[in-house]
């Protein structure tokens, strides 16, 4: 299209040059066909110009196009898009993309197949359709407070930074299995209104997950996922029991500290060779009060835990759990004097002596 514009021009400037002569000779002919020379070249620069915008430039439009293919073309350089109603198939093959943003937009369905995404991938959206993301790679992706009206796949994708997912609804199906998280990843206030599947997903070691007043509604898969260094479940809700006993560690030697205050401690199916009972900073703060109230929360917890052994007849991790529970009442309660602090690491001894 360029180049054809670019001879158009090279055409109607040979022509201008020969205007005036025309004009002597009465040649109204060759007139005509000068002035429509440059109605094309006008045509020509006009459609290029529309096609070229850029999405940050058509907020409040809806495309009728059946496909719309979001390349590098119009966004490599970091473009940001509000308010976009796409009412059709978005689809990307095998690309390569800096900074993505689109925020208060609404799509039908996205589709995106070993795409890398150079920077921060930002998605404050609401989707109609089918939201599919396969063996691609981010640095950042932020989903945070959107809606997935239909089924939800974040699959065999890798993110090298944090995966920010909180306060999403997902209205269907919701599945992550297969990637791999490098760092933090935060579901905090999320609801997953169907089933949801981390199976196979590989968190850090050295990371944390915040679940953190989660609603699960439906049955979740977390079969055979790398556990990170900090699981927080803090406040969650389920209808169902979420299994946790076919989880493994990144490092053999580093269990997994697990943050269960707050939560319904009989909706936790676990072993407990695996993790470590999270105590918070509040325990060890100066303030008796805060201290004493983070104290009687990880009493229920570990109670609620042992209770949770004693039926599922997981006897190794209720003697386990039993003797670390013993060593908490014996040396972390805040009301305990330094003497009786000095007495309970006695105590303490002796119980695992």
């Amino acid at each position: 299209m360029r180049i054809y514009a670019f001879l158009n021009a090279v055409s109607c400037i040979f022509y201008s040059l020969n205007f005036f002569k025309l004009r002597r000779n009465n040649e109204l002919r060759y007139i005509m066909i000068y002035i429509k020379k440059w109605i094309a070249i006008l045509t020509i620069f006009s459609s290029a110009a529309v096609l070229s915008q850029d999405l940050d430039t058509i907020s409040s439009s809806k495309l009728k196009e059946d496909i719309i293919n979001i390349d590098k073309r119009v966004i490599e350089s970091g473009k940001n898009s509000s308010n976009l109603d796409i009412d059709c198939e978005s689809t990307v093959y095998k690309d390569h993309f800096n900074l993505v943003s689109f925020r208060d937009t609404i799509f039908t369905d996205i589709y995106f197949n070993e795409t890398v995404f150079i920077d921060r991938f930002n998605f404050s959206i609401k989707v109609k359709g089918s939201f599919d993301i396969y063996d691609s790679k981010f640095k950042i992706i932020d989903l945070r407070s959107s809606h997935f009206i239909d089924e939800f796949y974040f699959e065999d994708s890798v993110v090298k930074e944090s995966g920010i997912f909180i306060g999403v609804q997902y209205y269907s199906v919701a599945g992550f299995s297969g990637s791999q998280f490098e760092d933090d990843v935060f579901f905090s206030r999320t609801t997953f209104h169907d089933d949801v599947l981390f199976d196979d997903v590989i968190f850090n070691n050295n990371s944390t997950v915040w679940f953190d007043y989660v609603e699960f509604i439906s049955e979740v898969n977390f079969e055979n996922i790398t556990l990170p260094s900090r699981l927080r479940l803090k406040g969650f809700k389920s209808k169902n029991r979420i299994d946790l006993t076919q989880t493994k560690l990144g490092n053999i030697d580093k269990k997994c500290h697990i943050d269960l205050i707050d939560a319904p401690i009989d909706k936790i199916k676990m072993r407990y060779d695996q993790f470590l009972i999270h105590k918070p900073d509040n325990l060890y703060s100066t303030e008796i009060g805060l201290a004493k109230k983070t104290y009687e929360k990880l009493t229920n917890v570990y109670e609620g835990l042992l209770n949770n052994f004693k039926n599922d007849g997981y006897i190794s991790s209720y003697e386990q759990l039993d003797k670390e529970y013993q060593e908490f009442k014996f040396i972390e309660n805040p009301e305990l004097s330094f003497g009786g602090r000095i007495g309970g690491k006695i105590l303490n001894f002796i119980n695992w002596a």
